[in-house]
C-alpha cells in the first residue's frame, strides 16, 4: 500500500477516478448501493491537495460491508496514487436525524455532487439556531480528538493527517458561523487565511496535511493545531468588551515544562504590576492581574483563562523584560486575533529600553517607557472615555503610525510619595505563600551609577528617588500586619546609597518599636558601613546579597563597577560574621576579558567562600538593550537566555544554579567561548565555588571539565 504521505502526485482530472470507484461500487453492493456523491471538486486541476472526499448510501452497514469498501479503496488508492475518504452511512442513518450531525448534513445538502442516485438532504430542515449550537460544539470537540491523536502522532503518518483534519473540521465550523459556508479542505484553508490573515500556521497545516513527513516538529505541530481550535472558538464567541484592565504577569513559555515549576526556584513577585494595579484602583480604575508566572500557565492557559471569563478587559497590560519578550510578542498576537479591538499596553524593562522591538509586530498597541502607573491610568481614562486621541499626548505612552514611533522620549518616573500601599491580594498569595512566605517591597528607584551591563538608570532614572524612612518603615510594618509572611524582601537596586542612610535609619526604627521581622536586601559593598551589618543583624536582617560582577580590578574598571575588592571581601566577612546570610553575584565573559581575568573572578568566590560567602550567582555577559555593553560591542540581545534540558533534570548544585540564575546564554561577546562553552564555563565556576577549589590555569582545567562533561562523566 502507498504511504499516505505521499498522496499527492496525481495532476489530472479527478472524474475518472470516481467513476471508476462507483463502477466498483455498483458492480459489488448493486441494488444494496443507493447513493454515491462527492464534495470534491472534481475539475479543479490546480488544487495541492490530491484526495477525493466521497459519501456512499447503502440498505444496511454490516462489517463485511465496510471491508468490501476498504479493499475498493485501497485498490483505487494504489492505481492512482490518491488519497479517497468515504463517509459510509447505512439507509436507517439518513432516515434518523440524531445519526448524522447537523453540519453534515447542512454542508452535504449544499456542496454534495451525485454520482450515483440523489442527495438524500435536499429537502433536510436545519434550523439556524440549532445549527450554531453544533458549530460551536464541533469545533469544541476537535480539541479533545486531537488531545486522543498526540501520543500517536510522532511515530505515525496518519495521526497527523488526522489532527490536521480536526483543524480543518473546527475551521469549517468556523467559517460556518460566519456565514462561509466551505467543505473542501482546501478551499477551507484559504478562505480562513485570506480573511484571518492573524493565523499563518494554518498554512503549515494545511502542508503537514499534504505531506506529514514534512513536519519538523510534530511538538510545535500539535501546539499550532491546538492553538488554532481553541483561538477560532473563542473568536466566534465574540464578546463584547468591559472598562476594566487586566494586567498579566508574563508566562515562562507556551507550554509549561512537564517537571519544571518556575516559581519554585525563581520567586519573585511582580512588584511593578502590583504597584501600577494598586494604584489605578485607586484611582477608579477596575482592575485585576492573571500571574500566569506564579500559576505556571503557559501562553495557551492564559488565553483560555482570559478568554473563558464572562467578560472581556477593554486593555490588557503585559510586563516584558529582553529574557521573556519573544512570549510577549506571541500572547499579545494571540489576544489580537481572537478579539482585535482589545488594546494591549506592553511595561517593563524591554518596552522602555527596546521601544522599536516591543511593538514590532503591530500587536502591542502602545509600548509604556519609563514607570508606568501615571501613563497607564492616563491610557485607560482615555480608553474608557472614548477618547483614544488623547493618548497621543500621554507622556510615556508610545505608539507607532506608519512605521514612525511617537513619544519615545517622553519616560515618566513617579514620585514614590504618591503611591498607595501595594495590595498584594491582588495576587496569587496561596501560591507564593505555599512555596516561599515572602513579600516584596522598595524603598527606593532609580540609580546613579554607569555599570556597563546594567539598564536600570535608563529604564527607572539616573536620580535616586526614595521614600522617607519613617513611611518606608510604616509601609513595611502594614504589609507584615495585614498579610503575614515569614520574611520581606527589599527589591532595590540602591536600598545602601548614601552610604547606608536609609538602611540605618530603617533598623534603628525597626529596633526602637521592638518590631519583630525577618528581611533581605542587595547592596553595593563599598556603601555599607562598619557599623551596619551589626546593627541590620539586631533589626532582623537574615540574607544580604552583593552584586560583585568581577573578581579582577581591571574588568572592574571596564565595565565601571569600580568595587574596592580589599574593601568588598572584609564587607563581606563582617557581615557573614554577624550570622547573616551572604550571596554574591558575579558575570563571566566580558568582551576581551582573558582565561586569567576570569580565573580572577572564580578564585575571588572561592575566597570569599574562605570568609563566610555562602551562596554565589555566575551570570553569563549579555548585551541587553539599553546597556553600555550592547552600544560598544554593537551587539544586543533581545532573547538573552534560554533554558537548557540538562539543567531541568541534573540534581546538581551547578545546574540548580544554572536554572535558577545562568541558564544557557544565546550568544557570546567573548572570543575565546562560544554560547555554549560561556554555559559550561558558569559551570565549571559553580563547580569550582562548590569544592572551593581555586583555578591555576583556567584554559587547560576547563578543557578537561569539558571533555568529562561532554561525555557524561563529570557528576556531583
Amino acid at each position: 500500500m502507498v504511504s499516505p504521505s505521499v498522496y499527492t502526485s496525481y495532476c489530472g482530472s479527478l472524474a475518472p477516478i470516481i467513476d471508476d470507484f462507483s463502477k466498483h461500487m455498483i458492480a459489488t453492493f448493486g441494488k444494496s448501493l443507493h447513493y454515491i456523491g462527492t464534495t470534491t471538486n472534481l475539475a479543479d486541476k490546480e488544487a495541492k491537495i490530491r484526495d477525493i472526499d466521497i459519501m456512499v448510501v447503502l440498505s444496511a452497514l454490516s462489517v463485511g460491508h465496510i471491508g468490501y469498501i476498504w479493499r475498493i479503496i485501497t485498490k483505487l488508492r494504489v492505481k492512482y496514487n490518491i488519497y479517497l475518504d468515504v463517509r459510509m452511512y447505512s439507509i436507517d442513518q439518513i432516515v434518523d436525524e440524531s445519526a448524522i450531525p447537523l453540519i453534515n448534513k447542512f454542508l452535504l445538502r449544499s456542496f454534495l455532487v451525485d454520482k450515483f442516485g440523489i442527495n438524500p438532504f435536499l429537502d433536510c430542515v436545519i434550523p439556524d439556531e440549532d445549527l450554531k449550537k453544533e458549530c460551536f460544539k464541533l469545533i469544541l470537540e476537535q480539541e479533545k480528538k486531537i488531545h486522543l491523536n498526540i501520543p500517536r502522532a510522532a511515530a505515525n503518518p496518519m495521526q497527523i493527517k488526522e489532527i490536521a483534519h480536526n483543524v480543518f473540521d473546527a475551521i469549517r465550523a468556523f467559517l460556518l458561523l460566519q456565514g462561509i459556508p466551505s467543505v473542501d479542505k482546501e478551499k477551507v484553508c484559504k478562505l480562513f487565511v485570506d480573511k484571518y490573515n492573524s493565523f499563518p500556521e494554518v498554512t503549515q497545516i494545511y502542508e503537514a496535511y499534504i505531506d506529514p513527513g514534512s513536519v519538523v516538529s510534530v511538538a510545535n505541530f500539535i501546539t499550532d493545531s491546538i492553538s488554532i481550535v481553541k483561538h477560532v472558538y473563542y473568536k466566534a464567541l465574540t464578546k463584547s468588551l468591559v472598562d476594566e484592565v487586566l494586567l498579566i504577569n508574563t508566562p515562562s513559555s507556551v507550554i509549561p515544562h512537564p517537571v519544571d515549576d518556575y516559581l519554585s526556584y525563581d520567586h519573585n513577585m511582580p512588584l511593578g504590576l502590583v504597584s501600577i494595579a494598586t494604584f489605578l484602583c485607586d484611582n477608579g480604575i477596575s482592575i485585576s492581574i492573571l500571574d500566569s508566572y506564579a500559576e505556571n500557565l503557559g501562553v495557551l492557559a492564559t488565553i483560555d483563562r482570559i478568554f473563558s471569563d464572562g467578560k472581556l478587559p477593554k486593555i490588557i497590560g503585559l510586563n516584558a523584560s529582553s529574557p521573556n519578550i519573544n512570549i510577549v510578542h506571541i500572547l499579545a498576537a494571540y489576544i489580537k486575533r481572537i478579539n482585535s479591538e482589545v488594546v494591549i499596553v506592553c511595561g517593563g524593562p524591554h518596552a522602555s529600553l527596546a521601544v522599536e522591538h516591543t511593538l514590532s509586530t503591530n500587536d502591542i498597541d502602545y509600548a509604556v517607557i519609563g514607570e508606568g502607573e501615571i501613563p497607564l491610568l492616563e491610557i485607560a481614562n482615555a480608553i474608557f472615555n472614548g477618547n483614544r486621541e488623547y493618548i497621543k499626548s500621554v507622556k510615556g505612552a508610545c505608539y507607532q503610525h506608519k512605521g514612525r514611533i511617537y513619544n519615545i522620549h517622553s519616560a515618566i518616573f513617579t514620585d514614590l510619595s504618591i503611591l498607595p500601599l501595594p495590595n498584594y491580594s491582588l495576587l496569587p498569595l496561596a501560591r507564593y505563600y505555599s512555596i516561599k512566605k515572602r513579600l516584596y517591597i522598595n524603598a527606593t528607584r532609580g540609580c546613579a551609577f554607569n555599570c556597563i551591563y546594567c539598564s536600570v538608570p535608563k529604564f527607572c532614572g539616573r536620580k535616586v528617588r526614595e521614600l522617607s524612612a519613617g513611611r518606608f518603615f510604616s509601609q513595611v510594618k502594614d504589609i507584615v500586619d495585614k498579610y503575614k509572611p515569614d520574611e520581606v524582601q527589599i527589591v532595590d537596586d540602591n536600598f545602601s546609597h548614601r552610604n547606608g542612610d536609609l538602611i540605618e535609619s530603617f533598623c534603628k526604627q525597626i529596633i526602637a518599636t521592638d518590631f519583630a521581622i525577618k528581611w533581605k536586601c542587595q547592596v553595593r559593598a563599598d556603601q555599607l558601613t562598619a557599623k551596619l551589618p551589626a546593627l541590620m543583624q539586631c533589626a532582623g536582617c537574615f540574607e544580604v546579597d552583593f552584586g560583585i560582577e568581577s573578581g579582577n580590578s581591571d574588568i572592574q574598571k571596564y565595565i565601571r563597577k569600580n568595587l574596592n575588592l580589599a574593601k568588598t571581601a572584609r564587607t563581606v566577612e563582617s557581615t557573614s560574621k554577624q550570622g547573616i546570610y551572604t550571596k554574591a553575584f558575579f558575570m563571566l565573559g566580558f568582551p576581551g576579558e582573558s582565561y586569567g581575568q576570569m580565573a580572577d573572578t572564580i578564585n575571588y568566590a572561592i575566597e570569599l567562600k574562605s570568609v563566610g560567602l555562602k551562596d554565589v550567582a555566575f551570570f553569563p555577559v549579555m548585551p541587553f538593550p539599553g546597556t553600555k555593553i550592547a552600544e560598544i560591542t554593537g551587539r544586543v540581545v533581545y532573547q538573552g537566555a534560554v533554558m537548557d534540558e540538562i539543567d531541568l533534570y541534573e540534581k546538581s548544585f551547578a545546574a540548580n544554579r544554572m536554572r535558577k540564575y545562568s541558564a544557557k546564554p544565546e550568544i557570546s561577546l567573548n572570543k575565546l567561548f562560544d554560547p555554549d562553552q560561556l554555559r559550561m564555563l558558569v559551570k565549571f565556576s559553580y563547580q569550582r565555588f562548590q569544592f572551593g577549589v581555586r583555578v591555576t590555569d583556567l584554559q587547560k582545567e576547563f578543557t578537561e571539565f569539558s571533555d568529562l562533561e561532554s561525555k557524561s562523566m563529570y557528576a556531583v
